[in-house]
């Protein structure tokens, strides 16, 4: 907590604990190993905030009889907002700047972050705050911040009908406890209900009525354990405050404390190394059990003379606590808006270096903007700053007429100006830079081809493969053909085609790349041209980011409304690539109980025996998400080739076998230019293997591309 503007006491172990939790964050969204579980640095500091926020509520209740509702919103924002907006601000003109197609969508982030619904916000938009297929993006954690203005919203009525209830109890404090305990558990028990295994778990992970339970439980704690010396001066009737006097007076009593203290936040450093941030545990009382913990932490933190104080208050714990709240603000800009592949490829490099980022213009707002603002208020300040300025012309008008129109610009404003300046230097500059050297644009794996619904297949035609309509009314549409009209198709090694005149492509965000103007600027390379080089004359590609079997991301059609769709066609000789399985193979290990089999039966159920299915294998390399990881995806090749023996139909191409690790982008899922134009090329060759022109499909279940 940063030191108080009144006379309450300052208490330098909370702000250890604050910095022991952004620095788990920021480890986190750095991708450092072992700190998967550093997300739950944000419980942390949920139960801590509902610890301090409650605390104050009861101190002005127990002083006052009420609480005074505008006073505490006011001093709420005024300790909130400024840094916000400063932030808000900089990432707008960085967006405008280096990343201007995102700028509309950007801009609806910021407002939703400027009005604390940023939660609600991503949850109805259906983005999913752990995909990181497009990278770390500059306003995704502010639905935490969100969640919290919003509990700062409704406390305070919520805390006035406990207080009410129950203030002519003898022990009414802790009866306030034990409700406030009954919430929590009410609101956790409404996480373990709403949490899907394998399914996106972003609706629990951001929602205020699920992620109550953490700032429930410091509240509870507040109505029983009073911070600081606090507890010495309150009223005697307070059985909270005697509870914390007589277990503060007793020696063995704070020994046992920092005991008991020191295994809570031993617990909560644990989870934070050792948690799979996919853990569906989480959301089945892991949350709870980490509220648990950081309040058993709060007890000998909440008293300035305890040993685990003296610890965990160390001053660059503190000096980091106090300014944790501006490091939180500001690291993900400063790491979204990196150069692309700099995290990825030098961790040891831009850990150390984006970190100090964050640090020096977390240090730059404390002193420039926030604290000026928290002590002192925009308004005292403005009227401070025209009041000094207005004195000093009266005593100059004598001397010289012009210099009583001259008036600086308040300290503040400079402030703001100074940070956002130097916030678009340290972290749009070396990106611009980069990528003007690169001469490369944002390319998102997300993004898609076809339109939306269940119908959205491209149809490709013209020789290059590039053009989109229908092929029979295009005079270069069979390319495939000479001008006499004599079949030349073929593949590798002099094999004569496919056996087959369409290819249906149905594909996730790692087959974008390959039909992407971005990554294969050559119409010729891009696969749609790469299966006309094969035989096919009508191609029809259908590829949506995120796409599953059963799951669906957002709007989108999942793989077998798809197939479902393209199959009620009934087109003839048609070949069919699968080219999905990546989403399919981390639900699968992500903890959904549909299995890989179960998935892949119900697309070969859906296409007929007699057409031919190509089905390529998966292959991640090192990917930064733990549900992608490559062990996962072995599993789910395995699961193909137990299915070759139930569908004579089905071939395997053994792209997982070709694919080499320098043909990935930085994620480790999506191929970059060289591995779109390869994945593009042996895809069509191995269909030729599988299904060879006026031949019997192959023997094997799996074939190669021949090279």
């Amino acid at each position: 907590m940063p030191r108080p503007v009144g006379k309450s006491t300052y208490l330098p172990g909370l702000d250890g604990l604050r910095a022991i939790a952004v620095i788990a964050v920021l480890l986190y969204h750095l991708s450092v190993p072992y700190s998967d579980g550093g997300l739950l640095g944000v419980g942390v500091f949920f139960t801590l905030s509902g610890y301090l926020i409650t605390s104050i509520l009861v101190r002005q209740w127990d002083r006052d009889g009420r609480i005074k509702f505008g006073q505490f919103w006011l001093r709420r924002f005024r300790r909130l907002l400024p840094a916000v907006i400063t932030v808000l601000i900089t990432v707008m003109m960085l967006t405008a700047f280096l990343d201007h197609g995102n700028l509309a969508k950007r801009g609806w982030e910021a407002l939703s972050a400027l009005f604390y619904y940023n939660n609600w916000y991503e949850i109805v938009a259906g983005d999913s705050y752990f995909d990181m297929f497009g990278g770390p993006q500059p306003l995704s954690h502010m639905w935490s911040l969100a969640v919290e203005e919003q509990f700062y919203l409704v406390w305070p009525f919520v805390f006035t009908a406990i207080t009410f209830l129950w203030q002519r109890r003898k022990h009414s404090h802790g009866f306030a406890a034990v409700t406030c305990l009954v919430l929590a558990a009410i609101s956790g028990a409404w996480m373990a209900y709403l949490v899907e295994p394998g399914v996106d778990h972003t609706r629990v992970y951001e929602g205020t009525d699920t992620r109550a339970l953490g700032l429930l439980i410091g509240a509870s704690l507040a109505f029983v354990w009073k911070p600081g010396v606090a507890a010495s001066n309150a009223s005697g009737s307070d059985s909270g405050a005697q509870a914390s006097r007589s277990w503060r007076a007793n020696a063995v009593a704070r020994h046992l404390l920092d005991l008991v203290g020191l295994a809570g936040l031993a617990v909560v450093i644990f989870m934070m190394v050792r948690t799979d941030d996919n853990a569906m545990w989480l959301y089945q009382g892991g949350f709870a059990v980490l509220a648990l913990a950081t309040a058993a932490a709060l007890l000998p933190l909440a008293d300035e003379h305890s040993w685990m104080t003296r610890i965990v208050g160390l001053p660059p714990l503190r000096w980091l606590g106090e300014r944790s709240y501006g490091i939180y603000l500001w690291h993900m800009p400063v790491i979204a808006f990196a150069p692309d592949g700099f995290v990825e490829n030098h961790l040891i490099i831009a850990g150390p270096v984006l970190s100090a980022i964050s640090v020096i213009l977390a240090a730059l707002s404390w002193t420039l903007i926030e604290d000026p603002i928290r002590r002192h208020g925009v308004v005292a300040l403005a009227r401070k700053w025209w009041s000094g300025h207005a004195s000093e012309n009266a005593s100059a008008t004598a001397a010289s007429p012009a210099v009583s129109r001259r008036r600086g610009t308040p300290p503040v404003l400079t402030g703001v100006a100074s940070v956002i300046l130097l916030a678009i230097l340290a972290a749009g500059l070396p990106k611009a830079l980069a990528d003007g050297s690169n001469g490369s644009s944002s390319n998102d794996p997300m993004a898609a081809i076809g339109g939306s619904g269940t119908d959205g297949a491209v149809k490709v035609g013209g020789a290059n493969g590039n053009e989109q309509g229908n092929g029979a009314d295009n005079p270069d549409a069979a390319s495939a053909s000479d001008k006499n009209g004599k079949d030349t198709a073929q593949g590798r090694n002099g094999t004569a085609g496919i056996d087959c005149s369409t290819v249906i492509h149905i594909g996730d965000s790692t087959s974008i790349a390959l039909n992407s103007p971005d990554y294969l600027p050559d119409p010729a390379d891009r696969v749609g041209a790469q299966y006309k080089r094969v035989g096919a004359k009508d191609v029809y590609l259908d590829i949506k980011g995120a796409r599953a079997v059963i799951e669906r991301y957002k709007d989108d059609p999942n793989a077998t409304e798809v197939v479902t769709n393209m199959e009620s066609h009934h087109y003839k000789d048609a070949c069919w690539v699968m080219a999905i399985g990546t989403n399919d193979a981390a639900n699968v290990t992500a903890g959904n109980q549909t299995s890989a089999e179960d998935r892949i039966r119900t697309i070969m159920d859906i296409v007929k025996d007699e057409k031919h299915v190509l089905w390529p294998t998966v292959k991640t390399v090192n990917a930064a998400q733990s549900a992608y990881a490559n062990s996962g995806m072995q599993h789910y090749d395995e699961a193909l080739r137990k299915m070759c023996r139930e569908y004579p139909n089905l071939r395997l191409y053994d792209w997982a076998g070709e694919v080499q690790d320098d043909w990935f982008i930085d994620d480790g899922i999506h191929p970059n230019t060289v591995g779109a134009k390869e994945k593009g090329r042996r895809f069509a060759d191995a269909l030729t293997q599988a299904f060879p022109k006026g031949k019997k499909p192959a023997s094997q279940c799996t074939v190669g591309s021949g090279d």
